[in-house]
């Protein structure tokens, strides 16, 4: 994931002021807080992804940018392809049971 500044900040103040008494959130927030990384572009508007963050998504040469309102994500272009920009009849069969979603149609 990649996030404009503004709603990386909103982001870590959510995770912070979350109590890490809980083994999970301090897993979370270890994990969400402990990787995360300043992007800077060059001249051209690229970004370096670390070699670490492109390991661990399975990154390689072709890259699929999607954006999502407040975010980016980066694929891998085959993985984005195969599953990432599928969804099945039966995947909107369970959008109703997603909670905020009931009234959402297509």
């Amino acid at each position: 994931m990649l996030y404009p500044l503004n709603q990386w900040v909103i982001k870590e103040e959510t995770l912070n002021n979350v109590k890490s008494l809980d083994v999970r959130t301090a897993k979370l927030q270890r994990f969400f807080l402990g990787n995360a990384t300043d992007c800077e572009m060059d001249g051209q508007g690229r970004i370096l992804i670390p070699e670490s963050h492109r390991n661990y998504a399975g990154l390689t040469k072709n890259l699929s940018l999607v954006g999502l309102v407040n975010r980016f994500e980066i694929w891998d272009r085959e993985q984005w392809d195969t599953e990432g920009g599928v969804l099945n009849e039966g995947d909107i069969d369970n959008l109703a049971d997603i909670p905020g979603l009931e009234e959402f149609t297509f």
